[in-house]
């Protein structure tokens, strides 16, 4: 490696398998790469797991060297890449994207940084008409701020950061460009616009060497004036939510009572239904639950989308929605929720072609309020939906229907065992074993009525969306044939792009019947277990040691 010298490459990599046994590969990115570092630089290192559910970074000392560990695990990968896309920030993407392979999987490793260059050039999300106008409205109000002559220089010091801050991502997410964040932005605007760069670094000192705000501030109304102006009086917090596209996602917030969410959901699935009887706009809607990486969600938490025309949303139903929540005392909905329904299926065109199975499925699920959160129905629907997926995607091919069982299980396995309060390495693996046993003890205990549940001859309730979907497939071959190849690596088998589809919509439709991310896991490994797949053979495929 021409970044490091052999002897570097090998003391850093025995530590870190050391730390980190189950690493499936290490890229080194940073300054390194782009060789500006230094003797205090950090050596920035990101490392793909499939071992555990948690993000996080920690600095690690080793000799001379500083290492800024991000440890990514790959189940949520494309989740944090598209957290980059949506904000603007190119965190994670510009890391991967200049990445060199450490050590690892070297095949894995070029197709995550292979994806994340493209995503470099693409660019990022829009800047959204809401966020546009929140962004000038706070440069609004901090020119107002240090523009104030009564007030001592030295108070609005961090007003005035706070400022060039949220100008230059303004002015980079507005045009088009990632706008990075913190140490990083005056890099972004440098490659994007030097000359704005050269005038806000001389506003800058001036501000520094005069005690004078006047330039910085200047500089900050002309930029504003030539993107809608500034906005006098319009108070951030009172601005009206628009849905930007043709849908808007709510939460329904998990406040230590399960069943507040169940009667939350119940509540406003009576109420849409009675509004779809009385509207002329024909919505569409469904609840889900989903494990996302973001801060303030937890894995108990609903989530709602509804699909509308967008100038409906806007001059109706948010208002409407308002109304509802103060008026039934729903203090655990919470919206807008900035989640992306679509991000999960790749490409908008392919999540269109699901949607139905979904609105269906959301119907279906909720009919029998008793039956909403309850292990046993959740059990019988998520069968029929897995068998109903084997006889239409994957009729003969018995074996490679396990082998999707065998995918969804390494992918969500983790949901099962790492909760609640972060732990090392070493005892992660022990509840990862843990886990693994109960699942097989739990079986047994149930053996009996979950094979007559798995052997009952019905079909679900959307067996019929299911075909139509299977026969679009051949149409949708040429997008799928796009999806980068480490969405199918934890397959451990040379299998085609429509598997990852498959897994989605299955995932999705598991979070239709409101079946928690924990439980996704013992469903999967009970419908192995019934079509007689032996404990030793999930754990030997499963490489549960």
């Amino acid at each position: 490696m021409k970044y490091l010298n052999k002897n570097e490459v090998n003391d850093i990599v025995n530590f870190l398998t050391t730390k980190y046994p189950n690493c499936l590969t290490a890229i080194l990115s940073g300054s390194i790469i782009d060789k500006t570092n230094d003797v205090n630089s950090d050596l920035d290192i990101i490392l793909i797991v499939s071992d555990r559910n948690r993000l996080y970074n920690e600095t690690l000392n080793l000799k001379s060297y500083k290492l800024q560990t991000f440890i990514i695990p790959l189940q949520h990968l494309y989740e944090r890449l598209y957290a980059d896309y949506i904000n603007a920030r190119c965190h994670f993407i510009g890391l991967l994207a200049k990445g060199v392979h450490l050590y690892g999987d070297e095949k894995l490793t070029n197709s995550i940084c292979k994806h994340c260059v493209y995503l470099e050039q693409s660019g990022p999300l829009p800047l959204s008409d809401e966020n546009h106008l929140k962004s000038r409205v706070l440069i609004t109000q901090l020119i107002a701020k240090i523009g104030n002559t009564n007030e001592k220089w030295e108070n609005l010091i961090l007003d005035a950061g706070l400022l060039t801050n949220e100008l230059i991502g303004f002015k980079l997410h507005s045009e088009g460009a990632w706008k990075g964040d913190g140490k990083h932005r005056m890099k972004f605007i440098g490659n994007h616009n030097p000359k704005f760069k050269e005038q806000l670094t001389y506003a800058l000192i001036f501000t520094y060497n005069n005690k004078d705000y006047k330039l910085l501030v200047d500089l900050a109304k002309e930029e504003i004036k030539a993107k809608g102006g500034l906005v006098e009086f319009h108070p951030k917090e009172n601005i009206q939510l628009t849905a930007s596209e043709d849908f808007i996602s709510l939460s329904i917030k998990y406040l230590g009572n399960i069943q507040q969410n169940k009667n939350t959901v119940l509540i406003l699935n009576d109420s849409f239904i009675k509004l779809k009887a009385n509207s002329v706009n024909n919505f569409e809607y469904y609840f889900y639950t989903t494990f996302l990486t973001g801060k303030g969600f937890k894995t108990e938490d609903t989530f709602c989308v509804i699909h509308a025309d967008n100038e409906w949303l806007n001059s109706f139903f948010i208002d409407w929605l308002y109304e509802l929540k103060n008026k039934k005392n729903l203090n655990n909905l919470v919206f807008p929720t900035f989640i992306d329904p679509k991000y999960k299926f790749i490409d908008k065109s392919l999540y269109k072609k699901v949607l139905p199975v979904f609105k269906k499925l959301n119907s279906q699920n909720l009919e029998n309020k008793d039956g909403v959160l309850d292990d046993g129905t959740q059990i019988y629907f998520a069968f029929m939906i897995l068998k109903d997926i084997e006889n239409i995607f994957y009729q003969t091919k018995s074996e490679d229907f396990n082998m999707l069982l065998m995918f969804l299980f390494r992918e969500n396995f983790i949901f099962s065992y790492d909760i609640d309060i972060p732990v090392n390495s070493k005892e992660l693996l022990i509840k990862r074993k843990i886990t693994f046993l109960k699942f097989e003890e739990t079986f047994n205990s149930q053996k009996n009525i979950i094979e007559e549940i798995w052997n009952e001859e019905s079909d679900s309730p959307i067996k019929n969306e299911l075909e139509v979907v299977y026969n679009k497939f051949p149409e949708l071959k040429s997008t799928m044939d796009t999806f980068p190849s480490y969405l199918l690596y934890l397959s451990n088998k040379d299998l085609e792009n429509e598997i990852v589809l498959i897994k989605e919509l299955i995932l999705r439709c598991m979070g239709i019947l409101l079946i928690q991310p924990s439980f996704v896991s013992y469903i999967i490994y009970s419908a192995l277990r019934v079509r007689e797949k032996s404990f030793e053979w999930i754990k030997s495929n499963f490489d549960i040691g």
